[in-house]
């Protein structure tokens, strides 16, 4: 699964690199995606010291469910914006390298966390039915990220103008309702980890990482504002960025 999923009608991201170098770029890029996948996933277990993790094995379920689901749901309808989804490009906003550097160490800090607080030290204690209310979440923000994703052509890793590659304003599909809906979906599965994991303390890291995420929907739409063409007049049409009638 890749959180870091930048977005926005404007599509911010990676550029499409020289044939030259993108054999190298993308090997190396899913050297780093499959290193941070199996940090992700085997994180809890190892905070829990044991195993026999029900919701731990739940947790993990999604994380491939949603990834292998997402991927073929894309590669069906918008192939093409997978192959641009590897490796961080040139014009990438230097902020935003910082940004998804501490993003990625969020959502390891709250299957850390989830693991110390539900399992090997029982800080807290979260219900039961929450769990399942998790899982709808965090499958909904997966659906609704690779719908996102299948839509906009220019949905990049990282915060850039495509200038490459006609990057343009796309205004169908989930981005007639708000902006930036692959960032609700990322919204939606980052806080739909502490309740599969039922950790309370997992939570609170989770809201965090949500308000770090609300950061960047701003930074990123006010750059597209200024420089992607059209984008302004769009905005003024659909005027929520992530919450429809509220922000």
């Amino acid at each position: 699964m890749r959180m870091e999923t930048t977005e926005g009608p404007g599509g911010v991201g990676e550029q499409h690199v020289a044939t030259a170098k993108r054999p190298h770029r993308t090997a190396r890029a899913r050297v780093v995606g499959l290193l941070y996948l199996a940090v992700l996933v085997g994180l809890p277990f190892g905070s829990a010291g044991r195993v026999d993790w029900v919701e731990g094995w739940v947790f993990l379920a999604l994380i491939i469910a949603g990834g292998i689901g997402s991927k073929l749901f894309v590669k069906r309808r918008n192939p093409e914006v997978l192959e641009h989804r590897r490796g961080i490009g040139a014009g990438t906003k230097r902020w935003d390298l910082f940004w998804l550097a501490g993003f990625r160490l969020m959502l390891i800090s709250i299957v850390v966390v989830a693991g110390l607080d539900a399992v090997r030290f029982g800080w807290t204690e979260m219900p039961g039915w929450l769990c399942p209310l998790g899982v709808a979440l965090t499958s909904f923000g997966f659906a609704l990220a690779a719908r996102s994703m299948a839509e906009n052509p220019h949905f990049e890793p990282t915060v850039r103008i495509q200038t490459d590659r006609d990057h343009r304003v796309i205004d169908s599909g989930p981005y007639a309702i708000v902006r930036h809906p692959g960032y609700v979906g990322v919204a939606v599965i980052t806080l739909g980890f502490p309740l599969v994991l039922r950790s309370n303390w997992a939570l609170i890291a989770a809201l965090v990482a949500v308000l770090t995420l609300g950061l960047r929907t701003w930074l990123e739409d006010r750059m597209l504002q200024a420089e992607l063409a059209g984008y302004a007049e769009y905005a003024g049409r659909v005027r929520s960025r992530l919450i429809p009638r509220v922000w």
